[in-house]
């Protein structure tokens, strides 16, 4: 399930300095890049996603989310202690509904998955097998990205071999290079392509009027100021800018002042 107009709920929980700070960076990108708008939650809101310490991550790092698009309640981001700007882009992609790219139905046509290097000894077997398995529910959006930052590493959960070192799991099929980004930017243009195309901006405003661009996302609030009967005041979210504020022609009530 989507989240409501692109509006993600968030509290955080026990949340070091250095997370806050690289959460709040990751939710500067995210609205800069995409759709999405982040709200502190409040007591009113049930559908929220808590960001919060995982304690159970190794020294290796993990952290995880657990849920995949809104599920209702309560739904957690866990993070280790030193997670990157790029992981918690990952994890809140989850969030939003979005899957591991590895994980496409069509993935065979552009890698191989090779379960034998797979480490099922120091990590739990069902888990790691989920990480690669098609998600058959799932619907691919666009074409496949090697550079998502939905695609794991090609030797990401691989046996370490005392020779060749870590073992590679998953390897390109048509030679085009694994290479999921990174530092900056922290998304690839088809990651943005898709989650605008899971979150897209509303021009059809709640009173039935459609005006303005594709810029101007959903109405926020109508208003009826002078009690005639019709909602001379709307607030909405213009992409990258914050809220606006228009005034409608209350005589016609199709287009804004």
């Amino acid at each position: 399930k989507l989240w409501d107009n692109g509006i993600l709920y968030y509290q955080t929980e026990n949340l070091s300095t250095l997370l806050i700070n690289r959460l709040d960076e990751t939710i500067k990108i995210l609205e800069r890049e995409t759709n999405i708008r982040f709200v502190p939650a409040s007591a009113a809101n049930k559908d929220v996603v808590v960001y919060r310490i995982n304690k159970d991550a190794n020294a290796h790092g993990e952290s995880y989310s657990t849920g995949l698009g809104k599920v209702g309640g309560k739904q957690y981001i866990a993070l280790h202690k030193l997670a990157s700007v790029s992981t918690i882009i990952h994890e809140t992609f989850h969030a939003l509904g979005i899957m591991h790219e590895q994980c496409r139905n069509d993935r065979d046509s552009y890698i191989q998955i090779h379960w034998d290097n797979l480490d099922f000894e120091t990590a739990d077997e069902k888990n790691v097998r989920y990480q690669f398995e098609k998600l058959k529910e799932s619907i691919d959006l666009g074409s496949y990205d090697y550079n998502s930052v939905m695609h794991y590493h090609p030797n990401s959960y691989g046996r370490k071999d005392p020779d060749l070192g870590q073992l590679t799991t998953i390897s390109s099929i048509s030679g085009v290079p694994i290479q999921r980004v990174g530092l900056d930017p922290f998304m690839s243009s088809t990651d943005i392509a898709q989650i605008n195309k899971l979150y897209p901006v509303k021009t059809v405003f709640d009173d039935g009027q459609t005006w303005g661009s594709s810029a101007y996302t959903t109405g926020i609030a109508f208003g009826d100021i002078n009690g005639d009967g019709a909602d001379e005041l709307l607030v909405a979210r213009k992409h990258g800018s914050g809220n606006r504020f228009f005034f409608y022609n209350s005589e016609k009530n199709d287009k804004p002042y």
